[in-house]
């Protein structure tokens, strides 16, 4: 904080004519004024750092010490591409909901994130859904308006009851699943999937069976 401090004044002493540098009007010395904004600038930051760490709803929440001291880390884990299991590891150290950074809450527990993302209850994350899907059209995975996601799943929902599924279950499992399945029990130990290609693949098998005749 001292060099912090110093920088400060210096800087300011070095910016002004030597006849302005000693007083501003009202007496003052320049690096007096420097010296007071200074600390009332670091002040202020120490008091919002200690209120986000110590004062938020998740404050008590498990978590790394830092956690709520800066967003740093979770941005550093994110770019590493390896979260998830950086993610996994503290999940399995911290439990089931653990506090990421500053007002980023992580959790694992299935039922817990099913009561959250089911109701509008609890508010998502726009600024999230608009960075990552604004280039698109808006549908019902996307969307953060509750009304637009509403109507969308009004249309959608008889098609995905059990009444409607139940017919078509053995298209879905002989068309996806199974082959799935099958493919995984062929490949030798040891061997690295892809499971986001391989679940992409099954989902558009089902689909073109379903809508097509054919996968």
């Amino acid at each position: 904080m001292g060099w912090i401090i110093g920088t400060v004044i210096s800087v300011f002493s070095t910016s002004f004519p030597e006849d302005v540098v000693e007083r501003v009007p009202g007496g003052l010395a320049w690096s007096t004024v420097a010296y007071h904004i200074t600390i009332t600038l670091a002040l202020m930051w120490m008091v919002k750092v200690l209120y986000v760490k110590f004062c938020l709803p998740i404050s008590n929440l498990p978590g790394p010490w830092y956690a709520g001291l800066t967003d740093l880390d979770l941005t550093v884990r994110l770019l590493s591409g390896r979260s998830f299991d950086i993610l996994h590891r503290r999940h399995c150290r911290y439990g089931p909901i653990m506090r990421l950074s500053t007002r980023t809450v992580s959790i694992s527990d299935c039922k817990l994130a099913k009561e959250i993302l089911s109701t509008h209850a609890f508010s998502k994350p726009q600024n999230i859904y608009k960075m990552l899907f604004q280039p698109y059209l808006p549908n019902i995975f996307t969307t953060s308006d509750p009304v637009f996601h509403r109507k969308r799943k009004g249309l959608l929902a008889p098609v995905f009851t059990w009444q409607s599924l139940r017919p078509v279950e053995e298209f879905i499992v002989d068309s996806g699943v199974q082959p799935l399945l099958d493919k995984f029990r062929s490949l030798p130990e040891g061997a690295e999937i892809n499971l986001y290609q391989e679940f992409l693949g099954l989902t558009f098998d089902v689909i073109g069976r379903l809508a097509f005749g054919e996968s």
